[in-house]
């Protein structure tokens, strides 16, 4: 019989094979669409054809051909959760030539998709992503017939440029949830083959080979999945009905497929490798459930070490990720005061090559209008070290970059409790708490000015505001950072005049950053509705729902870093199960005899436990030095700052410390009660 942690294991992975699908589905059909098509990019328009020539074409196009064309366009009001498909129909039977009336198949509710008839479409200058849900001969011959009528500079993808599988090479929770669950997948099959060495020795008794063993077990798992197994998958299609209806379903099923299979791999070429383990031994010691010491213990401790780190990562992760849920939950009434403020979001599908002028000319001369005449809030994010000196460490302080419209909405307290009133004129505001940054920022505030707007830089004032203030943002986000942060802790902030200093690539840049906000968005609305603004802009979202649609994003990350966190603290607990395994099984008669003589329990496993303690010094040393090389390399600003946030490289010494601890204490705790079995049953029975 199959050791019962063997037959839970392949259960279990169809069951998280299952729920990485899940997620894995989702979080792409709110990146793409999921059906398969080509893909041409239309990023460049001569103006010879008008919109109803374009539209003539498209549907000319689907009608010849057969095949069905759309136009993805993001929401205007709510880009996060919202985007349209405009579409021309292909043949009867062709593939989305029915989304019109049946709808598009969406699979999750996070993200709704509109169909409309390509004829519907209003935009005068249609640049964007068209879908062509045809072969690559197709979409090459589409792309032909725009160019053909202006749209001549179009780039062609051929086939979606987005596949599920890239959301498992850029590094992230995914992929950290894969790598953990063949870690599980490896080590607990493993240690129920290693659990289960008695019975096998039996089998080895009574003649039965390696292959044979093998071939008995992989039939055991075939019935295992014949059985529970289609239970469990029962289970599944049972709760996508109730979810979607079995809505993509079929991508579904092709995706879960591939990770099981590869998570099935994993065990199964675990199972074999710790087969052949088992098998290793002579029959006597077998039937013993000795293990060859060396062979076994090597192959735990390579997974226990990588355990160890992804617990030490995942964990930093988890207590972070809690503390963004937390604070963007208590932010969200700052954001509800905010109203109906809304901020724009710039069109990708524009040559800048060719629209730099237009882009930089009239959005950034529009925008500079509405911020003089107070119609707009600037609240950028900029990273410190831009206003410091060249070659100065990176501070630890954040900077907002506002205008005066701003300090009428939002307060900013100065030294000795009266609140910063608008001055028209640039200001640089620099907590007491700050003061010894205070000669630096004047240093490079100059510089920085000229790189943004005016040169000569104009004069500006220094000023102290109050310590221990926490600064409203709007929402705006940080170049580099992968959330945006709902308020700032001390931060510099550089007040500049309304529609004064900044130059058109910064109000573009700031634009394109969320850090210009329309406190009425009636103003925007009128302009973005008519050209030339309404090519080169497609959102204006209000802040309180992209703050939710924040929210909820957080609440996701945070669930599946929980997972990840489960499945790895499952993983080391396995390992350390294993590992007291291989020892007690391969010394259980020099334990029992030791014991015998009056021999200590930290005597008898000194080894063992000097190993454990060796490698729990290691551990705490690697993170204290991981942690002193990352910060090093985030104080050099020349330096991109990448991977885990200062927040969580700092947690990571105390976490390494409580991880080997635990560890340790695991390790004693689980030898301590295999000790007690050798004792009690005796050498030859352990």
């Amino acid at each position: 019989m199959l050791h019962r942690s063997v037959t839970f294991t392949h259960v279990a992975l169809l069951l998280v094979a299952a729920f990485l699908g899940f997620v894995t589905v989702r979080t792409y059909e709110e990146m793409a669409i999921t059906v398969p098509s080509g893909v041409v990019w239309v990023n460049s328009n001569t103006g010879e054809a008008d919109l109803p020539t374009i539209v003539d074409t498209v549907e000319r196009f689907a009608r010849d051909t057969g095949v069905s064309v759309a136009l993805h366009t993001p929401d205007l009001y709510d880009p996060g959760n919202m985007r349209h498909l405009y579409l021309a129909p292909g043949a009867e039977g062709a593939l989305a030539a029915d989304w019109l009336t049946a709808g598009y198949p969406s699979f999750g509710h996070t993200m709704r998709t509109d169909v409309h008839p390509f004829a519907d479409l209003e935009q005068p200058d249609p640049r964007g992503f068209y879908l062509v849900f045809g072969t690559a001969a197709d979409t090459e011959r589409f792309e032909r017939e725009l160019a053909g009528i202006g749209l001549r500079e179009v780039s062609s993808v051929g086939a979606q440029d987005l596949n599920w599988t890239d959301l498992y090479r850029y590094g992230g929770d995914l992929d950290t949830a894969l790598v953990i669950l063949l870690l599980f997948a490896v080590t607990v099959t493993a240690s129920g083959v290693l659990l289960n060495a008695r019975s096998y020795g039996v089998l080895r008794l009574q003649g039965h080979s390696y292959a044979g063993i093998l071939g008995r077990d992989l039939a055991q798992l075939a019935r295992l999945h014949l059985g529970p197994g289609l239970g469990a998958a029962a289970l599944v299609l049972l709760a996508l009905y109730v979810y979607n209806r079995w809505s993509q379903l079929t991508l579904f099923a092709a995706i879960s497929g591939q990770l099981l299979a590869l998570l099935l791999g994993a065990a199964l070429a675990s199972h074999a490798f710790a087969l052949a383990m088992v098998h290793a031994t002579d029959i006597p010691a077998a039937l013993k459930g000795r293990l060859p010491a060396r062979l076994a213990g090597a192959g735990a401790y390579l997974v226990r070490v990588p355990a160890l780190v992804f617990v030490l990562v995942v964990i930093g992760h988890v207590v972070v990720s809690a503390q963004n849920v937390r604070a963007q939950a208590e932010s969200l009434d700052s954001y509800a005061e905010a109203g109906q403020a809304s901020r724009l979001s710039l069109t990708g599908s524009v040559d800048l090559t060719d629209d730099r002028e237009d882009m930089q000319g009239l959005v950034a001369g529009w925008l500079r209008q509405a911020d003089a005449e107070g119609q707009l809030v600037l609240t950028a994010r900029e990273r410190a070290e831009n206003l410091l000196p060249v070659g100065t460490p990176r501070p630890d302080y954040d900077v907002l970059v506002v205008n005066d419209t701003y300090l009428d909405q939002q307060e900013v307290i100065a030294v000795g409790g009266d609140r910063v009133q608008p001055e028209a004129r640039v200001r640089l505001l620099v907590p007491e708490n700050r003061a010894g940054e205070r000669d630096a920022l004047v240093a490079g505030f100059g510089p920085w000015l000229e790189f943004v707007g005016e040169e000569p830089a104009p004069e500006f004032r220094v000023e102290t505001t109050e310590a221990g203030q926490r600064v409203f943002t709007y929402g705006s986000q940080q170049p580099g950072d992968d959330h945006s942060r709902s308020h700032l802790d001390d931060p510099v902030v550089v007040v500049l005049p309304n529609g004064g200093v900044l130059d058109d690539h910064s109000y573009v840049s700031y634009a394109t950053g969320a850090g210009l906000v329309f406190p009425d968005p009636g103003v925007a609305e009128a302009s973005i509705a008519r050209p030339p603004f309404s090519t080169y802009v497609n959102g204006l979202q209000m802040v309180v729902t992209s703050a939710a649609d924040l929210q909820t994003q957080l609440v996701r990350d945070l669930r599946l870093q929980t997972f990840n966190l489960s499945a790895a603290t499952v993983v080391l607990l396995m390992t350390a199960v294993s590992v007291c395994v291989i020892h007690v099984r391969t010394r259980a008669q020099t334990i029992f005899a030791r014991h015998l003589a009056g021999w200590g329990f930290l005597a008898v496993h000194r080894r063992l436990l000097a190993v454990e303690g060796a490698l729990a010094v290691l551990f705490v040393g690697w993170a204290v030095w991981r942690t002193r090389v990352e910060l090093a390399w985030r104080a050099d600003p020349a330096n991109p700052v990448t991977g885990e946030s200062v927040a969580a490289l700092g947690y990571q010494p105390l976490l390494a410390v409580a991880i080997a601890a635990s560890g340790l204490l695991l390790v004693t705790v689980t030898l301590a009660g295999f000790h007690r079995r050798v004792v009690r049953e005796g050498a030859s029975q352990a």
